[in-house]
């Protein structure tokens, strides 16, 4: 079995050396589908030889070959003769990374299940690797792109067997400020657009999969706040013509800590955070002079009103209910103000 996977290795090598030499683009592909095609087959005891399916006695340090012939492949962008052309270059890196990660999960479900957290890792720093090499040596975007996607999945798999639910949520949440900056690094808006995608399709998924956490509900709004933060002070290195990513980080803000702070918070004070929430908001559009913190302020205000008068009006005593309404008037107050000494200046200065 070590002779065959060692056979595989040694015809990947060749192919690599052929494509970089000669540019054979349809031998390597043929080569990468063919070396995972047949690694997957010899861990099912070979059946195209009419053995019988069934995964072997032992891994055969089978990883250790297949680490070495991905590696191959991954690094083959960087030196292929034909820098332009992009399809060959997102097919390869995709084949690749996928067949790496096909076997690295067929191995930790057949091998190495005790020890499931360190291959995910590992398989992390290998995608990472190679994506830094690309950008590093060809500043190639899509192989930096795709390698780094998968690594990132690879992570978000060891955060999903290390921690139990539902800790591993802040965690996912964390890993996707770390993706922001490697992205930032890379210049990557593939990268930035599927964060996105998946930060969202997480906490979605925690909405309807799991109870209300505290440190949850509070870790994602955070990441929103401080990814929208971070696109706009770095938005040049991306060339991002359009805030929409920004846009619905703070979206996801604003109704995060509006959740967060009902189910944190006893139903007496809801409203009155919810307050507070404003003016953090209306602070922050003071501080960075950003009319979106102010749009948030608004709207987090209209909310606290609403829930006032829908919700506090009928189940708070006379007390409170006074309380509530005071705090809300003195809010409106202040913003009114606030407004009426920006719409001044603005006057002044047009009239200047």
């Amino acid at each position: 079995i070590e002779f065959a996977f060692a056979l595989i290795t040694i015809t990947s090598g060749i192919s690599v050396f052929l494509f970089i030499k000669r540019n054979w683009q349809g031998v390597i592909l043929l080569s990468l589908a063919a070396a995972y095609l047949t690694h997957l087959l010899l861990l099912f005891n070979n059946p195209v030889a009419g053995n019988p399916v069934q995964q072997l006695d032992g891994h055969h340090f089978n990883l250790v070959f297949l680490f070495i012939y991905a590696s191959l492949y991954g690094i083959a962008n960087i030196f292929r003769p034909n820098a332009e052309n992009d399809f060959f270059e997102i097919l390869l890196s995709i084949v690749n990374a996928m067949g790496v990660g096909l076997l690295v999960i067929v191995n930790a479900f057949a091998y190495f299940k005790a020890h499931a957290v360190w291959l995910a890792l590992f398989a992390w720093l290998f995608f990472m690797i190679l994506a830094v090499l690309n950008w590093r040596h060809s500043r190639s975007s899509v192989s930096t792109s795709y390698y780094a996607n998968f690594g990132y999945v690879a992570l978000s798999a060891a955060i999903l067997i290390h921690f139990p639910a539902p800790n591993y949520f802040v965690w996912l949440s964390l890993q996707s400020l770390f993706v922001i900056i490697t992205a930032l690094w890379f210049r990557s808006r593939i990268i930035i657009v599927a964060n996105i995608l998946i930060y969202v399709g997480i906490y979605t998924a925690y909405l309807l999969l799991s109870q209300s956490s505290d440190p949850v509900n509070f870790s994602y709004a955070l990441t929103a706040l401080v990814s929208a933060r971070i696109l706009n002070w770095k938005k040049e290195r991306l060339t991002l013509k359009t805030d929409l990513i920004r846009n619905i980080y703070l979206v996801c803000a604003f109704i995060i800590v509006l959740y967060g702070l009902n189910h944190a918070l006893p139903a007496s004070v809801v409203s009155l955070a919810w307050l507070g929430a404003a003016l953090f908001y209306m602070a922050m559009s003071m501080a960075l002079k950003n009319i979106k913190y102010r749009y948030m302020a608004i709207m987090t205000v209209v909310a606290a009103v609403l829930h006032v008068f829908l919700v506090d009006a009928a189940k708070l005593t006379a007390g409170f209910r006074i309380i509530l309404f005071l705090s809300v008037g003195v809010i409106i107050l202040l913003f009114s103000m606030f407004y009426s000494k920006v719409r001044m200046k603005t006057t002044k200065q047009k009239s200047g």
